[in-house]
């Protein structure tokens, strides 16, 4: 960026040029510099003038300075600022921008300071009180974030309804004091406020462990000032710090041992002394549990589905088991089912099998039914399949008897020759069999 030296005007100007070191086939060396990005501080905005357009990937210079309708405020990073002195700001649109005491704080992005400080004056006075490394660093990570087309910097962390610069950071003077002897950088301000807002107190040695937490990200350490508070919220960073600071697994763990009911004001059920093979213990405990349930949900399933059962012409309908009956189901076939075993267990829908009368163990097609409207939601068989004419008749006269049943318009689907309600019977010519 060129700041020129020359002509000095009423309006302070940045200029970016593009150089460009030509060799033709003879190797003749030439230099060209064409226009490229200028920056106007106006009395309330900044305006970009562009000396080059882009169509697509191709940009093409134009040789000449233009101000553009659409194009975006990609306020970028310098290398270089030449020729620089302070100077050059006095009786200028931007003479108390204070943009010497960004640049001395190491900001290097020009164009976006001053862009800010158009917007917000009151940025100066940051800068004015020696946290000025603050608004570089912030100013640095909002063009990161956005990759440069996040237009002006917003400055979340500065309350601007301030003007005051402690007030503007939410603190008081004493702390205003620290934060300058200290050189904290906004990481830092940001844990500070966030645990003292919290109604913690820190103690030397606390904020000295604070300090230490770089290694928790400022959500995570957000998110352990909700769960925990008081002694208990310096106790669980010391028990951290110990711990790889590994806030995810000891969460997860304090999640599950709140769900098995595990007593979390003893300080050693809270704070194990081998975390990893506590969250283990408490994943398979949950687990142990989730099977309990689960194994319970289907037997009482089973028990509710078993009006359902039904036998038509060779074929027969019936709830499913267990969720062992339900995973080979799915396996057998080569589809989902199996992950309806929770949905099914709780009543949120009804998963049954339909089989050959003459095997009944053997999968065949699976259906999951809506009971509240007594509708088929779908009917699969190998891998996926449609169901053949054979097999959509047989539910349709199944819907019938269940339909029929339920409005009391008869006991038992005799409507349907051959049909057979209830739980599917063993023949007795085949009970003779296995017995003989």
């Amino acid at each position: 960026a060129v700041l020129p030296p020359r002509h000095r005007q009423a309006r302070l100007v940045l200029t970016d040029w593009c150089i460009r070191r030509c060799v033709d086939k003879q190797g003749h060396t030439r230099h060209e510099i064409w226009p490229y990005t200028a920056w106007v501080v106006e009395e309330k905005k900044i305006v970009r003038l562009m000396g080059y357009t882009k169509c697509m990937t191709t940009i093409s210079l134009s040789g000449r300075w233009k101000q553009r309708k659409t194009f975006a405020d990609a306020y970028g990073e310098i290398h270089l600022l030449m020729p620089w002195d302070k100077s050059l700001l006095e009786g200028t649109t931007a003479e108390n921008s204070k943009l010497n005491l960004y640049l001395e704080a190491g900001g290097r992005r020009p164009v976006a300071y001053l862009a800010l400080w158009r917007k917000r004056p009151a940025v100066e006075n940051l800068l004015m009180q020696g946290c000025g490394h603050l608004v570089v660093e912030w100013i640095k990570t909002e063009a990161s974030f956005y990759l440069y087309h996040g237009g002006i910097p917003k400055l979340a962390a500065v309350n601007w309804k301030e003007k005051r610069p402690a007030q503007m950071l939410g603190l008081d003077k004493a702390e205003l004091r620290r934060l300058r002897q200290e050189k904290w950088d906004a990481d830092r301000l940001a844990r500070y406020k966030l645990v003292r807002d919290n109604g913690m107190a820190q103690s030397a040695e606390e904020e000295k462990l604070l300090l230490q937490t770089k290694s928790l990200s400022l959500d995570s350490l957000r998110e352990i000032s909700e769960t925990v508070h008081g002694p208990e919220f310096w106790r669980t960073l010391r028990y951290l710090k110990g711990h790889c600071w590994n806030w995810y697994t000891l969460r997860d763990y304090w999640n599950m041992a709140g769900r098995l009911d595990w007593d979390l004001t003893d300080g050693l059920v809270r704070w194990p002394r081998h975390l990893d093979a506590a969250h283990d213990r408490a994943v398979r405990e949950q687990k142990l549990k989730k099977d309990k349930l689960l194994t319970a949900g289907f037997q009482k399933r089973a028990a509710e589905l078993a009006r359902l059962g039904f036998e038509l012409d060779g074929l027969l309908i019936r709830p499913c088991r267990d969720q062992a009956e339900l995973n080979a189901e799915g396996k057998a076939l080569h589809h989902c089912v199996g992950s309806y075993a929770n949905d099914h267990a709780v009543g949120k829908t009804a998963i049954l099998f339909i089989r050959r009368a003459d095997a009944p163990d053997e999968p065949y097609f699976t259906l999951e039914l809506d009971e509240k409207n007594l509708t088929v939601r779908q009917n699969r068989g190998l891998r996926n399949c449609a169901p053949p004419e054979e097999v959509k008749k047989f539910v349709a006269a199944w819907l019938k008897a269940v339909k029929d049943r339920r409005d009391g318009r008869s006991a038992k689907p005799n409507d349907v020759p051959g049909a057979r309600a209830g739980a599917p019977k063993v023949r007795k010519t085949r009970r003779k069999k296995e017995a003989a």
